[in-house]
């Protein structure tokens, strides 16, 4: 994946974007770029695991959990789907989200189709040094084994290298999100990484 550096002149205008993102071949690149984000945040978990195993007296690079949930991937997947939702089961860390297009929409009848959306949200920042703001990313879930899922969120500067200077304190989501994992009916073991790049 590209790495995301500062932002210059010559930034996107927030309708730009949306026009950008809805045209069909922006679209397919958009899958394609998600689904090697997706990728890249599954090695991110297996580089994380194998540092917890071997390496345990040395801090972790970036952030990572894993944890048992009483529910079962497909709730789970709706709700990391619907930023209401999203932002309500959130509420410690989100502030507000909304979506702002979806390019492939989410159906729960058929949880395997790559579902993926552009949206914003407003996250609470841990650290008073760095300013909350609103920031745009997009979203999918897809599966990627039998009874696993993942949902990746990246930024949009990832293909329109514009888009991070519409804010005038851009925070960045690299590749972040979780894996799925169904274990019994109801219950889902979750592994989440994330990764976010702050602006001053």
């Amino acid at each position: 994946m590209k790495e995301e550096g500062g932002c210059g002149g010559g930034g996107m205008s927030f309708q730009s974007l949306l026009t950008a993102v809805s045209i069909g071949a922006e679209k397919d690149g958009m899958r394609r770029v998600a689904v090697s984000a997706s990728e890249e945040l599954m090695r991110q978990m297996a580089v994380r695991q194998e540092h917890d195993i071997f390496n345990a007296a040395t801090p972790p690079v970036f952030p990572a959990s894993t944890g048992l949930v009483l529910a079962s991937p497909l709730t789970l997947l709706h709700m990391f789907m619907d930023p209401e939702q999203w932002s309500s089961v959130f509420s410690n860390i989100v502030s507000t989200a909304t979506t702002l297009e979806v390019l492939f929409p989410w159906e729960k009848e058929k949880p395997n189709n790559g579902a993926l959306q552009v949206m914003t949200a407003e996250f609470y920042l841990p650290s008073p040094l760095f300013r909350g703001g609103e920031v745009k990313f997009a979203r999918m879930c897809r599966e990627t084994g039998y009874k696993t899922w993942v949902v990746v969120d990246f930024s949009l500067e990832t293909v329109f290298p514009g888009a991070g200077a519409i804010s005038s304190h851009p925070t960045r989501r690299r590749p972040s999100g979780c894996l799925i994992q169904e274990l019994h009916p109801g219950v889902s073991m979750v592994t989440w990484v994330d990764n976010m790049q702050c602006g001053t």
